[in-house]
């Protein structure tokens, strides 16, 4: 999986690389990782479902992270998302320009990517944050940071959950590129219905923690669950 995961990942960047008109290379983008899906699934290295509503502009997208491909499967299904970024992820320079060309955003200026988030959002974009900031440790409670509740409370979008469920630790954050997977790679990204917009207060502050216990709530009842796709089977 990791030589794979590489080869898409080299192309993406050239195939970005060669245009600079956002639209354009996001589109690029998705039909990439559309194939590369395709290909890992034809070769059975992974199998991926998908249920629920899908997002639509101006959608704050709060997504699980337990993988390291949980991005390239959500770009594989959205055609035009900004996602936001580790910093540590864009250093080297290529990643770098492909990140700008994708017009993504990264968090090593914590108030820069709130402004740069928000503004996304009252443009229509689709935005994708991993609230977690990394990927789960597997075994542990997920651990929700405030910056997608921020951008959130300052921007009021329309906000929706997807749960990642995977089980096994192989492409987790504590799997290294010669382990061999310890299960199927079999996903499910179960996307929920829009968060009715019960959680907007009257203060900034108020909204950010109401909707973090919301999101918390939500993430921690679906995923301990039983994943709904095997449900009844």
């Amino acid at each position: 999986m990791y030589p794979l995961f590489g080869v898409a990942a080299a192309l993406l960047i050239v195939v970005t690389a060669c245009t600079r008109n956002q639209t354009r290379a996001r589109h690029r983008a998705h039909r990439l990782a559309r194939s590369w899906l395709a290909v890992a699934e034809r070769l059975r290295v992974l199998a991926v479902q998908r249920s629920g509503p899908m997002p639509g502009g101006g959608t704050l997208l709060v997504a699980n992270h337990p993988t390291l491909i949980d991005i390239v499967l959500l770009v594989s299904m959205l055609p035009d998302v900004c996602c936001v970024l580790k910093a540590e992820l864009i250093r080297m320079p290529m990643l770098r320009l492909l990140v700008r060309r994708l017009g993504w955003i990264s968090n090593a200026d914590p108030e820069q990517m709130l402004e740069e988030a928000v503004a996304r959002l009252r443009a229509g974009e689709l935005l994708i944050i991993f609230p977690e900031g990394t990927r789960t440790v597997p075994g542990q409670p997920m651990r929700f940071r405030m910056g997608a509740a921020e951008v959130a409370a300052r921007a009021q979008p329309t906000v929706q959950a997807c749960m990642i469920h995977y089980q096994g630790t192989y492409l987790s954050k504590q799997s290294r590129w010669h382990d061999i997977p310890d299960s199927d790679l079999a996903f499910h990204l179960a996307f929920d219905n829009p968060l009715p917009p019960t959680w907007i207060r009257s203060t900034r502050r108020a909204s950010r923690r109401a909707l973090a216990a919301a999101l918390q709530q939500r993430f921690e009842a679906q995923l301990n669950g039983p994943d709904p796709a095997h449900m009844g089977s």
